[in-house]
């Protein structure tokens, strides 16, 4: 029953269980010792799904791992397939308890009851055959739920043939990384400028289970089951040949195989897109180099949307921690514009990026005061906004452009010294 054949074998291994194994037992003792043998065996996979439930945002932290000892995740995190597939095996099952039940009634019956109606050798035929059926049930219901973890894993490779691929190969250390990628990819498959399908590739000397876990189910890209299943040598070109360090990076390759240049996260949070088919890395930085300044729809033009219907406001984005300071700034901004008559929208920029007292006193304050909108940090604004400015003054330290020559850079610069600092008043950016 534990055997690792392919479905092709169980008639095969039926034979080798009914004439090798147990030769010596009659033939209803020979299908209640291979149910029993299955209850064992199988019934454990049964009980793991039950537990596991992958639809539950929180499953079962124990049945995840021994998921995983006995490589099943993958079928375990697929409950449409699981859910066809415990439907006919239930079915079957019954079936297979049904049989063993008749034949055991059988084997109760005398002789004289054969000898009326049907003839010993006609009857032990009937056994023996309804046995050898059952068993044979039993074997491929085995073999069927070893197959099914890596037929599982293939639908998934299936899907990705013929198709622009984008690698996302990272540490286990990204948490912030993911939810923000997350959330933007989600945002751009909304508008439909996803051009690739993402795989996510982790990489990690060191597993923690649960933080794996907790990071794959913010994805709604593709993911590798599992960093174990990652070789060394595939490890080591990553190092080597794409210089992977423990800095996120994104691969797109094309259906021929063709791996085209790659990308840094830098380039996801400047541009507020992922890789585009034909765009080349560099072609992101351009601003930089004909430095024109700083624009606040260069910084906001994916994370705040006006209503087209009206009048383009004013933008001011303002942040800080001091409620008192706050408040003065938005006292003098409504003045202004009950005085100019101006449309003005204004956007608190969380500083932290981690809610604290300090920054949900602050949202209370905000709303019910009425002063327009915050991005909380939950909603990623906040962090996509630092890290966008954080992307572009790395990027461009990296090519050689300094802030004493470069006003683009000047500004971002001046824009990051506010950026988790409580010791400013605060920040005000007015478009």
């Amino acid at each position: 029953m534990a055997c690792k054949c392919s479905g092709k074998d169980a008639n095969r291994v039926t034979m080798v269980l009914l004439e090798t194994v147990l030769p010596n037992y009659s033939w209803d003792a020979k299908l209640v010792i291979t149910v029993a043998s299955f209850a064992v065996i199988y019934g454990e996979f049964y009980l793991l799904t039950q537990f596991y439930n992958a639809s539950n945002p929180n499953p079962n932290p124990v049945a995840k791992n021994i998921a995983l000892l006995k490589q099943l995740q993958g079928i375990m995190e697929d409950a449409s397939l699981l859910q066809h597939l415990f439907g006919a095996i239930t079915e079957l099952i019954k079936a297979i308890m049904t049989v063993t039940k008749y034949l055991l009634q059988l084997n109760d019956l005398s002789s004289e009851y054969f000898a009326i109606y049907k003839s010993p050798l006609s009857t032990a035929t009937d056994i023996a055959r309804s046995a050898y059926w059952a068993v044979f049930v039993l074997i491929t219901i085995g073999t069927m739920t070893k197959e099914l973890s890596v037929l599982a894993s293939k639908v998934k490779i299936d899907a990705l043939q013929g198709k622009n691929v984008l690698l996302l190969i990272s540490s286990l250390d990204c948490l912030d990384e993911i939810k923000a990628l997350a959330k933007l990819y989600d945002q751009l498959e909304k508008n439909g400028k996803i051009q690739y399908k993402l795989v996510w590739v982790p990489v990690a000397d060191q597993i923690y289970e649960q933080h794996f876990s907790s990071l794959k189910s913010l994805m709604p890209w593709y993911c590798v089951r599992h960093p174990s299943i990652i070789r060394p040598g595939v490890i080591r070109y990553f190092r080597e040949f794409w210089n992977f360090t423990k800095q996120t990076i994104l691969v797109p390759l094309y259906p021929n195989g063709q791996v085209q240049p790659i990308y840094t996260l830098d380039f996801v949070w400047a541009s507020g897109i992922l890789p585009v088919i034909g765009l080349h890395p560099d072609g992101n930085w351009k601003f930089l180099c004909e430095d024109h300044g700083l624009s606040l729809d260069l910084l906001i033009h994916d994370l705040y949307t006006v209503d087209l219907t009206m009048p383009s406001p004013i933008i001011c984005l303002y942040g800080g921690e001091d409620i008192k300071w706050i408040e003065e700034f938005t006292t003098a901004i409504n003045r202004i514009k009950d005085v100019t008559k101006l449309s003005m929208d204004l956007v608190y920029v969380s500083q932290s990026k981690a809610i604290n007292q300090t920054n949900k006193a602050i949202f209370d304050f905000i709303t019910g005061r009425k002063l327009g909108v915050y991005w909380n940090v939950e909603e990623t604004y906040s962090w996509r906004f630092w890290a966008r400015l954080e992307s572009i003054f790395s990027s461009g330290l990296r090519k050689g452009i300094y802030p004493k020559v470069n006003n683009t850079m000047k500004d971002v610069g001046t824009l990051l010294s506010f950026s988790g600092s409580s010791a400013v008043d605060g920040l005000r950016l007015v478009n």
